[in-house]
């Protein structure tokens, strides 16, 4: 009988968000006749990650020291930890997710290795950090993953984006790059328009739209810009809603926006809700402002549900996002032209429902989970053949 791979997914935290989605994706789909998986995550044990793997049978194991916030002690201790794990599980193949893991981990996993020979190395970049605004950011991200790059033996980008800022600011040479783009199940249980509304407490008039998305409260999302164009729309569009259902730390700020513009009466932050993708089809618009993305499931999802969809054209958004086809792309940070496509839709419902059956048609084609698997078990095996 052929050995099984074994594979160690380590992603920097165990709550839930696009990273974790993939985890849990990868570690649920992938062949189990010829892999082994294991998920280790840092922030807390009882994050929503590891409580669905363990409803899967999928073992889990929390690292201590692997935390979001950049700290060199805690990093320090992460990489021993993660040393003495390796050792325990004598991994073929460790597999990090996020940037503290991507980063601090592979030179744990790959100098003086804790039980030789040392596994492979591969590393999924969900957007690259030094992509996000501000000077900072590629002054320290940049050197960082450089450094990490020459302990990676592949790097797989959810984008060609990705693949682009990798090259440009020379990462990793482009033998070392794959593109394997995100998947959804084409049968996602999506709720009912009417449904998803009802569950979400949302009435509408006669003829009233509604705008929105299902989003974390981060600074990448931009959603202050949204706020922006949102005033805009509304001066012109009386007969809108507007909603964004979700949670984290930018909520005080964006609903003292919200307030300052007076428009809250018709722009609505709703709570977090568990499997937020289901609730989709409530929008006739679904819109992304962010600032920084790598391939946001969201708009797969949206794109399932046959929503058309504004966004701003970062990341891999222009890869999901066909311009004039399947939705409207917009530059990012720019709330006057964030309010003119979302009013273009408005105002054209044949426009809305051609974009949407499109949107529809390509997702399940480009963008269906079987591809993605697929695609990463090859990557996985092409490594692991050079190792045994």
């Amino acid at each position: 009988m052929e050995r099984k791979i074994k594979i160690l997914l380590v992603v920097t935290q165990s709550d839930w968000g696009g990273a974790q989605r993939y985890v849990f994706d990868l570690a649920t789909n992938l062949n189990k006749e010829k892999f082994t998986v294991i998920v280790a995550a840092g922030a807390s044990p009882d994050g929503e990650l590891f409580r669905r793997l363990k409803e899967k049978s999928i073992r889990t194991i929390f690292l201590q020291n692997l935390r979001r916030s950049f700290g060199p002690f805690a990093n320090l201790k992460f990489t021993a930890e993660l040393r003495r794990l390796i050792a325990a599980e004598k991994p073929d193949i460790v597999h990090f997710n996020s940037t503290n893991a991507g980063v601090f981990g592979p030179p744990a996993a790959k100098i003086f290795p804790a039980a030789p020979p040392a596994p492979k190395v591969v590393y999924t970049a969900h957007g690259f950090p030094f992509n996000e605004p501000g000077i900072f950011k590629k002054i320290l991200y940049v050197p960082l993953e450089f450094f990490a790059g020459f302990f990676r033996d592949k790097i797989i980008c959810v984008s060609e984006a990705d693949r682009h800022s990798a090259l440009k600011y020379r990462i990793a040479p482009p033998g070392k790059l794959a593109v394997v783009h995100n998947g959804v199940d084409p049968n996602f249980p999506f709720f009912s328009a009417e449904e998803a509304r009802r569950r979400l407490g949302i009435s509408l008039r006669n003829g009233e739209l509604l705008i929105g998305a299902i989003v974390n409260f981060y600074p990448n999302k931009g959603l202050e810009y949204l706020i922006d164009a949102a005033a805009l729309v509304l001066k012109n569009r009386p007969n809108v809603k507007f909603i964004l259902v979700g949670a984290g730390p930018e909520k005080e700020k964006l609903e003292k926006q919200i307030r300052n513009l007076n428009v809250q009466n018709e722009f609505s932050l709703l709570p977090y809700q568990e499997d937020g993708g289901r609730f989709l089809p409530a929008f006739d618009v679904v819109v992304s402002s962010s600032v920084k993305e790598g391939l946001p499931y969201a708009l797969i999802e949206a794109a399932l549900a046959g929503r058309p969809v504004v966004a701003a054209d970062t990341g891999g958004c222009g890869e999901i996002v066909k311009d004039g086809e399947t939705g409207i792309l917009v530059p990012a940070k720019n709330p006057e032209k964030l309010a003119e496509a979302i009013e273009a839709l408005i105002g054209d419902e044949k426009l809305r429902k051609r974009m949407g059956e499109d949107a529809r048609r390509r997702a399940e084609k480009e963008f269906a989970i079987e591809r993605m698997i697929g695609e990463t078990e090859r990557v996985f095996e092409n490594l692991a053949t050079d190792g045994f």
